[in-house]
């Protein structure tokens, strides 16, 4: 097994559903239990302007009784999905002394209080798919789109309701952020019994070329991308490879004839069943960085069920 150096990684909850299968997630993810774990969780609690027509308004006395009551409520159901996560992570094979919680007020919204929090020496941001109350929309609203155009230093795991597997797929164009993507899963997983799949999207639909053809490359140019791919796929097994990984682990498939890169990916995360799908944020050019913006929006769309995680 190779030696990783300790990451750290914030695991934002809010006692869901969703949150429960995160905390399987990381339990049942063998290369995650030497790393440190902070569970994480932003209450909403009554506003101050509340509080003060409290003290103005007799006619709002009542109202506010029960809201109190509804947050102490909320606040002791954190208390236990933190207590329940933090022994289940334990028991999972975690070091009890990496393991920790951290419950804070929201102060500036879900989204700046997350990337606040990450500023302080984190390896990675790990958020369920949807959630309750203020993090129902996480992933498919506003939060998820500031939290990746935002967050732009560190990974963002983002995790569905299926546990992990041992098999990951990684989109990959042979750009500088690619190899990131790629260093990344060496760095943390590397040396572990895990299957790892590369795979590159070219758009090549010949119907589709009439219509848009900046979007794609002549059917010429295929055997000349295929051949220069090479070259980084080599690259990239020899660092996975160094990383602990078996040779006889590592894939890699060049698509040429496609008309969507995420239909695409997500189609082959189905097919063979990859539990976990590694994004780059950016590709090979400016055109390329605007498209793997979509694909990456796309995929964590529509995969749903399955982990995506975006590399800067």
């Amino acid at each position: 097994m190779i030696s990783h150096q300790t990451k750290k990684i914030l695991v934002a909850v809010d006692g869901s559903e969703y949150s429960k299968a995160v905390i399987r997630y990381i339990c049942y993810f063998k290369p995650f239990h030497h790393w440190k774990v902070v569970l994480f969780h932003i209450f909403n609690d009554i506003p101050e302007p509340y509080l003060d027509l409290e003290m103005s308004d007799p006619m709002f006395f009542r109202t506010m009784q029960e809201s109190r009551m509804w947050e102490t409520n909320q606040k002791d159901k954190i208390r236990t999905f933190m207590q329940n996560s933090t022994r289940n992570l334990i028991e999972a094979g975690f070091d009890p002394e990496k393991v920790s919680s951290k419950t804070v007020n929201r102060k500036n919204g879900i989204s700046r209080d997350i990337i606040e929090e990450s500023n302080k020496g984190y390896d990675a941001i790990v958020i369920g798919r949807k959630g309750t109350g203020l993090l129902k929309e996480i992933v498919v609203g506003s939060v998820a789109f500031k939290l990746l155009n935002l967050l732009t230093s560190v990974p963002i795991l983002i995790i569905g309701m299926l546990p992990p597997n041992n098999k990951m797929l990684i989109a990959f164009d042979g750009s500088e952020n690619a190899f990131k993507a790629v260093g990344f899963v060496a760095d943390s997983v590397g040396g572990f019994d895990l299957e790892i799949h590369l795979t590159l999207v070219i758009r090549g639909n010949p119907e589709a070329q009439f219509t848009v053809p900046m979007l794609y490359l002549p059917k010429e140019h295929f055997e000349h991308i295929k051949i220069k791919i090479k070259n980084n796929f080599d690259e990239a097994k020899k660092l996975l490879i160094k990383s602990g990984f078996k040779k006889d682990c590592i894939s890699s498939f060049v698509h040429t004839t496609a008309s969507s890169r995420s239909s695409t990916i997500i189609h082959e995360a189905r097919n063979g069943d990859y539990g976990t799908i590694v994004l780059g944020r950016k590709g090979l050019s400016r055109i390329e960085e605007f498209l793997m913006g979509r694909v990456t929006n796309k995929v964590i769309s529509l995969i749903r069920n399955r982990a995506v995680w975006i590399i800067p």
